[in-house]
């Protein structure tokens, strides 16, 4: 006998695992990976522990289904027109990210993670590659457009862009100035011509 009552989008175990995720991430920033405990996670969620035993048999397969499920997976970055201008665009989202106060404290924490462990560390790095590769088609439209040369890789300029802005934010601790990310989108620029 089969049901013939719709499924309803988003229904409580939408907001189960909403809730799940925020848990996760607001216990990652208070006590860093080396204190995650999937009860813990559960307790502040409202949620039963067997509830996340069933889908995510540790902390880090919990995480990397959060990171892969993220708000910002849906962004797209502003496109101008201007290789440049696009780049600078791309940069500001990166650094916005670092100083917005729910989503700063979360980039660090997963940072963290994914030196303590390398679950975490594949766990970001997939992330990064979803958000290079988003980033990276303002690169393809200026390939398109002819500022580029054909056979650009566009995540390699979109990753030559934001590490010195990983580099000085986070290693450093060091704003970074409008100039300063000029400069980053110039030379990323620069080398893909070279």
């Amino acid at each position: 006998m089969t049901s013939t009552t719709p499924r309803r989008p988003g229904g409580r175990t939408a907001r189960n695992t909403r809730a799940i995720y925020d848990a996760l991430f607001a216990e990652l920033v208070e006590r860093g990976h080396a204190g995650l405990s999937l009860e813990r996670v559960a307790t502040r969620a409202g949620v039963h522990k067997s509830t996340l035993y069933r889908r995510w048999p540790t902390s880090d397969a919990l995480l990397a289904a959060a990171l892969a499920e993220h708000p910002r997976n849906d962004w797209t970055p502003e496109r101008n027109g201007d290789l440049e201008r696009d780049l600078i665009g791309v940069g500001q989202a990166v650094l916005d990210g670092f100083d917005d106060p729910v989503v700063g404290p979360i980039s660090r924490a997963c940072l963290a993670a994914a030196l303590d462990s390398p679950a975490a560390a594949e766990a970001l790095s997939a992330f990064l590659a979803d958000q290079h590769r988003r980033a990276a088609v303002v690169v393809t439209d200026a390939i398109d457009r002819g500022e580029l040369p054909a056979g650009t890789d566009p995540v390699a300029v979109i990753e030559r862009l934001v590490a010195p802005l990983y580099y000085r934010r986070l290693i450093t601790g060091k704003p970074v100035t409008e100039a300063g990310l000029a400069d980053a989108a110039r030379v990323a620029i620069r080398l893909a011509r070279d």
